[in-house]
């Protein structure tokens, strides 16, 4: 069992003190679940249960909270990893090739363009990458506008409130429709899941752009369309819904 440094002080920070309480337990939850070099492969899933259902915390809302003030976590690899440069600062200090562990974590942050420079001395952690995701940005700018599209046909469809500013939620739908998926696969998908959802307490808390977004669900979630399973009540609703959605646009 790895141990890790704690911060008896940690809860005066004004930071951890104005999270609302599922983030903190969450915040918590990555400190203690990451690997040593700050890496948390993204899995709400598991980590909703072991936070408890009295807990619930989602991709969107904890990267508004974390990264409201400055960037406490960095996201990379289509959204499959978030990286915490606090954990490297605070467990290690500034990185020295010379030790053992700390060239451990240097090769894996070098290997997903976590670090500055190579130099000695090292480290702050974070304007290669900075600069990486302004470019990522930058390529999928051409997307926004039918991302935020895609974000109110989201709120009409579903009910919900979603901010069509919110840049992690422009970010996940601008990445599926930058693979090549048009807008009408995109609303396609949010209809069937909500439909399919809606009505199921375990799965309604799922409707939200970061779960229907998430690299690894989309294509799944689309290919149950083109499968045709579908039942008849579902295709009543979901012509009930584009009626909705046209009245509103009226």
């Amino acid at each position: 069992m790895a141990k890790r440094f704690t911060d008896t002080e940690k809860y005066k920070m004004p930071f951890r003190r104005g999270l609302k309480g599922p983030y903190k337990l969450l915040w918590d939850y990555l400190e203690n679940s990451c690997d040593h070099a700050g890496i948390w492969i993204v899995d709400f899933e598991i980590c909703q249960i072991y936070l408890g259902n009295d807990m619930p915390v989602n991709f969107v809302d904890a990267l508004k909270f974390f990264n409201e003030e400055e960037t406490r976590i960095i996201v990379f690899d289509n959204d499959k990893k978030w990286f915490l440069p606090e954990f490297i600062e605070f467990q290690y200090g500034e990185l020295n090739p010379e030790n053992r562990v700390h060239k451990s974590v240097i090769n894996i942050l070098n290997k997903y363009n976590l670090i500055k420079s190579k130099n000695k001395g090292l480290i702050r952690p974070l304007q290669g990458c900075k600069d990486k995701d302004k470019d990522k940005y930058k390529d999928k700018a051409k997307y926004k506008d039918k991302a935020k599209d895609i974000v109110k046909f989201f709120n009409t469809t579903c009910g919900t409130k979603y901010k069509d500013t919110t840049e992690s939620i422009l970010i996940s739908i601008s990445s599926r429709l930058s693979e090549g998926y048009t807008v009408d696969e995109c609303e396609s998908v949010i209809e069937k899941k909500f439909l399919e959802w809606k009505d199921n307490p375990d799965m309604c808390k799922y409707i939200n752009p970061e779960t229907i977004f998430r690299p690894s669900k989309f294509p799944k979630y689309l290919n149950q369309i083109g499968s045709g399973v579908q039942n008849q009540d579902d295709g009543s609703a979901a012509a009930q819904v584009k009626i909705n959605r046209t009245k509103e646009l009226l």
